[in-house]
């Protein structure tokens, strides 16, 4: 089976560009391949006239019903008019082998840049089930890159090793992993190994969930470096759901305690907790406090692992919340990082007023003198007339005489059910698109502006607000 096109374009100031795709597969099944070629006459290049090209080929070949093999490769010589970039390539070929119960991969990838950068790797896999309650996945890399740039050259070279087992029983989750890299240039952290065990059942019958997780092993920092053991256990817990008159109280927490072959010990807490409130049929209040407490060093023993911040914070928030179903929607947005600042309060407005109209209004106020309202964020979306469309987006300044800047209009028309005709102007980019579509041919059309980004302004989250709340 054998499907093929070409492509012709012309730009009156680029030249004129050659392409063709080509798509074969056997009547067995077993390959698939498509190569696409395009030649770029590129009269736009200092110097003079040049010819560039870009190149895919791609192959799927099933050699068995376990073995089967994917290769590619992408050549890109032209980047468009006024991009002088040097070309690029990039081979890849995989061969698996599968079965029921385990699968190994061969991968080979290489890359170049011109003559600057290149880079290639070999890797394999293998992953084995040994039931239902055991697997094991192992994976190893081995990268090699160099690049050269204004007379500078460097080069490096990665291996890694990374296994992992996991075991599930009825009492607990385990899992050992092995994690190494091997580098010229150092870095991350190496796992030699690590063991992190879940309980499936802990403290059933407490008041709320509770879920500890015990993680202990050998690390390895080769940039610092360090090498010591290291202890985390942690306790994730809740959440806790509790309801009253005051509405939908949710919390929940979370401890980490570490301990390293160092001596070093630090822990860290956070928390969360929330009140819904239900007033009436049209309005709800959200309230929510978060606060994170840290204790130890903030980068010891890893420079890497374990980071904590070195200050505690705490955060709050109150929403509340006035609709009627899909007719409108306000909402207000109270925020403190309890800094003694006063923070800005956020407030944003979806409304319907008709059943094809659709209104949004997204802004703050900041307290404060000087301050107050900065600007607004204002959308709507009208019918104009039969078959026709206007939307509008744009920020009321509210400090320079209310004056609306970053206008963007957009115009959609259709004219006797089988054409449509998209216009948009965009006041930052000062940019006119003008678009022209076939109805009865949905895939043809044409296109006249420095853009063809014909199509809504008004985003999808918006269009969303005539759903029933």
């Amino acid at each position: 089976y054998y499907y093929g096109y070409y492509d012709i374009e012309f730009y009156t100031k680029q030249g004129l560009t050659l392409g063709y795709n080509g798509s074969i597969t056997p009547k067995s099944g077993k390959r698939t391949t498509n190569i696409s070629v395009q030649r770029v006459e590129n009269k736009l290049n200092v110097g003079g006239s040049t010819t560039q090209y870009n190149a895919s080929l791609q192959d799927l070949e099933n050699f068995s019903q376990t073995l089967r093999g994917q290769f590619a490769y992408n050549y890109q010589g032209n980047y468009g008019p006024l991009s002088s970039i040097p070309p690029t390539s990039n081979a890849q070929a995989t061969v698996t082998h599968s079965s029921g119960t385990e699968s190994q991969s061969y991968t080979y990838n290489h890359s170049g840049t011109g003559g600057t950068a290149s880079s290639q790797g070999f890797g394999f896999s293998d992953t084995r089930s040994f039931g239902i309650e055991l697997q094991n996945s192992f994976n190893a890399t081995v990268t090699r890159s160099n690049s050269s740039y204004g007379g500078f050259f460097s080069s490096n070279s990665t291996g890694s090793v990374n296994d992992q087992l996991h075991w599930a029983s009825r009492g607990a989750d385990y899992m050992l992993t092995f994690d190494k890299t091997y580098a010229t240039q150092p870095f991350g952290v190496n796992k030699e190994p690590e063991l992190q065990v879940r309980p499936d059942i802990f403290m059933p019958h407490f008041i709320f969930p509770l879920s500890p997780t015990l993680t202990i092993g050998q690390y390895s920092e080769p940039q610092t470096p360090e090498t010591t053991s290291r202890a985390d256990i942690a306790l994730n817990m809740g959440p806790l759901l509790y309801r009253s008159f005051l509405g939908d109280f949710t919390a929940n927490a979370t401890v980490n305690q570490f301990a390293y072959g160092t001596g070093d010990l630090k822990a860290s807490v956070q928390q969360q907790m929330s009140l819904n409130t239900q007033i009436g049929n049209h309005v709800t209040n959200n309230v929510t406090y978060s606060e994170t407490n840290y204790n130890g060093p903030a980068a010891v023993p890893f420079s890497t692992l374990d980071l904590q911040d070195s200050q505690n914070t705490k955060f709050a928030s109150d929403i509340i919340r006035i609709f009627n179903g899909d007719i409108y929607n306000l909402n207000f947005t109270w925020t403190t990082s309890f800094n003694g600042l006063a923070q800005p309060v956020s407030y944003q407005l979806a409304a319907r007023p008709t059943q094809q109209t659709y209104v949004a209004l997204q802004g703050s106020y900041s307290p404060g003198p000087g301050l107050g309202f900065q600007s607004t964020n204002v959308q709507f979306s009208t019918p104009f007339g039969r078959g026709s469309w206007l939307q509008f987006v744009g920020d009321v300044d509210w400090t320079n005489h209310a004056r609306i800047e970053n206008k963007s209009i957009y115009y959609s028309r259709i004219i006797g059910d089988c054409y449509e005709i998209q216009m948009q102007y965009n006041e930052n980019s000062r940019t006119v698109n003008v678009t022209m579509n076939l109805l009865a041919f949905p895939s043809y059309g044409t296109s006249f502006g420095l853009n063809t980004g014909g199509g809504s302004i008004i985003p999808s989250s918006f269009n969303g607000y005539n759903t029933p709340y």
